[in-house]
């Protein structure tokens, strides 16, 4: 019988490689240049780096005096971790079981690449619950293209450059939903027929690419009874707000709150948007009627100074606004999908090789010519057992770099 030619940790390499790369969605659309610091002329970095965010909230002089404005250096880690998974096979399986070439892929690989590809868009994904921009209206999908236009306008009042880069990462449920009704907002034909014979949605008049991920969140709104609001004002810069509630309120992470008399401000000319301020909830709370809860919000109330975004504090007093309806039960414990808007640089992607090990016989290295992501293989023999083993394994780290750059569609 001829031996089986497949058991070969370059050839596994590649498959698996190919299966990864078939499995991404929401990462093909994310800022990836960040890669680079985690290896400084050969020294060791750690496995953590501080990204520089752009510098704003300059403003303009009158007249031709000039007057100089500091500069404020503002960072976001950058953290990476290592996943993987493996794989192993009796020498009589590796001689008389396994397939060669696109069978072994499909049979073998996709399947034990799925989850690992799964796990990476997974958890970018997840930082979609720390994104306050929001429009849509929880536990309702939507029909039109309404809330994803929107979402356009409200990244238009964050300033965020309309450069044809921006991606909408949709829930397949949403995708679903508003499919049938999309028809009007495609030119050239060639793009209505392919909407309807593969299902998907393509690039709209606003011009940003549609795509479905089934990684997209599914969230649980929380629940609220009477009228919260602001027990006392914070401190400017505070991520926090102290809650008074005559009744039991539970906040869930995600949940998005307003202020009342609380606006957001364009972040380049500081004036009001004509909005609320949106704030997203960033830790679970729950409270007995009666009870004063501290919640923790993000971004952080800023009034002053170059991140400013909202026009006043909240006073005492003021409502709390629960997905923008006070005192109601409109939207408690609504299972709620997201998808999200958002252009590359809201979010950044690092993936790092992982070195080969000096006692590893066999390791291979590969990096995805798409999608510039590395994989590792070690193939290694188990005598004990008679066994070939492989293990896979990535190096990655996920961050939410510029948050007013994305906005969630919720519904």
């Amino acid at each position: 019988m001829a031996t089986n030619t497949f058991n070969n940790a370059v050839k596994i390499a590649k498959y698996a490689m190919d299966c990864l790369e078939n499995n991404l969605t929401f990462t093909k659309f994310v800022n990836r240049k960040y890669e680079s610091m985690f290896m400084d002329g050969g020294a060791k970095g750690g496995d953590t780096v501080n990204v520089r965010i752009p510098a704003k909230g300059y403003s303009v002089r009158n007249g031709s005096a000039a007057q100089p404005q500091g500069y404020t250096d503002s960072y976001v880690p950058i953290t990476l971790t290592q996943h993987g998974a493996d794989m192993q096979f009796t020498t009589a399986q590796l001689e008389l079981n396994l397939e060669d070439g696109e069978a072994f892929k499909q049979n073998v690989l996709n399947p034990l690449i799925a989850p690992v590809a799964n796990y990476i868009d997974q958890q970018g994904m997840a930082l979609a619950a720390g994104i306050a921009n929001s429009v849509g209206t929880p536990g309702t999908l939507p029909t039109t293209l309404s809330p994803f236009l929107d979402a356009g306008a409200t990244l238009d009042e964050c300033s965020v450059p309309r450069d044809g880069q921006w991606a909408a990462i949709m829930h397949p449920r949403h995708q679903a939903s508003i499919l049938s009704s999309t028809s009007t907002y495609y030119n050239p034909q060639s793009d209505i027929a392919a909407q309807y014979r593969d299902g998907v949605l393509g690039k709209l008049i606003g011009g940003f690419k549609f795509s479905p991920d089934q990684n997209a969140p599914t969230m649980i709104t929380g629940t609220l009874a009477g009228t919260p609001a602001v027990s006392a004002v914070p401190a400017d810069g505070a991520s926090a707000v102290a809650i008074k509630t005559a009744s039991t309120t539970s906040l869930n992470v995600g949940d998005v709150l307003t202020f009342a008399n609380v606006y957001a401000v364009n972040p380049v000319s500081k004036l009001s948007t004509g909005a609320l301020k949106q704030f997203t909830v960033t830790a679970d709370v729950d409270a007995a009627g009666g009870s004063t809860l501290t919640v923790s919000i993000f971004p952080a109330l800023q009034l002053a100074g170059p991140n400013q975004n909202v026009t006043a504090l909240p006073q005492a007093d003021a409502l709390m606004y629960f997905w923008g309806v006070s005192g109601a039960t409109t939207y408690n414990s609504k299972s709620t999908r997201e998808s999200l808007l958002f252009h590359p640089d809201a979010f950044g992607l690092a993936c790092v090789d992982l070195p080969k090990p000096a006692s590893a016989t066999y390791c291979v290295r590969v990096r995805s010519p798409k999608l510039n992501i590395p994989i590792r293989l070690i193939q290694f023999y188990n005598g004990s057992t008679d066994q070939e083993l492989y293990r896979l394994d990535v190096l990655f780290g996920w961050a939410t770099l510029r948050d007013q750059f994305a906005c969630r569609v919720v519904g």
